[in-house]
């Protein structure tokens, strides 16, 4: 167990790695890399709860957004795109409420005729959000969705419902705004794609869609002030930035598709210099039995059950999330020879989301730590 406290419902389970594997170094550079991840913006948002004030001061933005709409479009591209997908489509919302779906990093006609189709005679919003310079599709998802809502809703039912989150290094977006007249939010400073789940990027759009976002911050505070970051959590950092140091393969894989983009965005950390990779399982169970080290998220309670009728290799209760649980460890823990890390969620709600999210951007920031330091030296 790395991970765990009074408030915590998550847990990391960890399949053979022992500390025999840790250098004799690895808690104190730990710590250094804890003291440095503590003055990252998104960290002191959190600890100071300034992510909350953040939140007030979006409310009247999301309700109106929410009112107004039945479906909001955030446009977003790479790593942010990523993170908006992880947090939103684990995180519940009011299902009879507004909409939000992530579109933008794509040129595909066919992607933009499967959206319109789906946006045809709704009511629609426009949120597009920016860490930096926007690329060339999100210039491009920005011009041609813009145009289509104006031409759906109007220009003045489409007026007060275009916004912007985005960071003083954007350029084609503060401009648009300019000359089209609609409100820019500002992007918190020093946050960027992958490590902007406490973010207003992604606090915006979880409002929009009826999330708590209350219980997602304080889980998301719950594990960044968690007492066992000083004990032992760090280990799964430091187990990241060991396998992708020696080149070794890292699936991060998920079971249930309400966390499969979640696992997308975990591997997307190390992407581009180390071969991570995600699985959908069990259809890419051979790509996740073939890496090096396994990495799998898992739901204790996921929520809505379903009942099967008696089968052979059935759950002796009849539950599918219980077979579900019962399959994915016996795959998971059969493999004793490779080492991995089970992380579990206790439910699937909103402050367990917000805890995971916060773990994972405190371990890549080990990670990430780690690779600098050794660099250095």
């Amino acid at each position: 167990m790395l991970l765990s406290g009074e408030k915590m419902e998550l847990k990391v389970n960890k399949r053979n790695i022992g500390d025999d594997e840790l250098k004799n170094d690895r808690a104190a550079k730990a710590g250094r890399a804890l003291d440095f991840l503590w003055e990252s913006p998104w960290v002191k948002a959190s600890v100071a709860r300034a992510d909350y004030k953040t939140a007030e001061a979006l409310s009247s933005v999301a309700e109106k957004l929410a009112a107004e709409c039945d479906v909001v479009v955030v446009l977003a591209a790479g790593n942010m795109a990523k993170t908006l997908r992880a947090v939103l489509d684990a995180v519940p919302g009011d299902e009879n409420g507004c909409q939000v779906k992530v579109f933008g990093d794509t040129l595909s006609t066919a992607d933009y005729d499967a959206a319109f189709t789906a946006l045809k005679g709704k009511r629609i919003g426009l949120i597009t959000v920016s860490d930096g310079r926007e690329s060339l599709e999100l210039r491009g998802a920005l011009a041609i969705m813009k145009k289509f809502v104006v031409s759906e809703m109007g220009p003045v039912g489409s007026f007060g419902r275009i916004y912007a989150v985005c960071s003083k290094d954007s350029e084609v977006i503060v401009n648009d705004a300019v000359q089209s007249e609609y409100q820019v939010i500002p992007l918190e400073e020093g946050v960027t794609g992958l490590y902007a789940a406490n973010s207003s990027a992604v606090i915006l759009p979880l409002m929009i869609k009826g999330a708590d976002i209350s219980a997602y911050l304080e889980g998301f505070y719950d594990a960044v002030s968690s007492p066992a970051w000083d004990t032992n959590a760090w280990e799964y950092g430091a187990a990241l930035y060991d396998m992708r140091s020696a080149g070794k393969v890292t699936a991060f894989s998920v079971w249930h598709r309400e966390f499969e983009t979640a696992v997308k965005w975990m591997a997307a950390f190390g992407q581009g210099k180390e071969p991570d990779r995600w699985a959908r399982m069990p259809e890419d169970g051979e790509a996740a039995e073939k890496a090096d080290y396994q990495v799998l998220v898992s739901v204790e309670n996921p929520g809505e059950d379903l009942m099967t009728p008696l089968f052979e290799g059935c759950n002796s209760d009849g539950s599918l999330n219980l077979l579900l649980n019962e399959e994915s460890r016996r795959r998971f823990y059969g493999d004793e020879e490779k080492p991995g890390v089970e992380i579990v969620l206790g439910e699937a709600d909103a402050s367990s989301v917000g805890q995971l999210a916060a773990f994972v951007q405190i371990s890549e920031g080990i990670a990430e730590f780690f690779s600098g330091d050794e660099n250095d030296n």
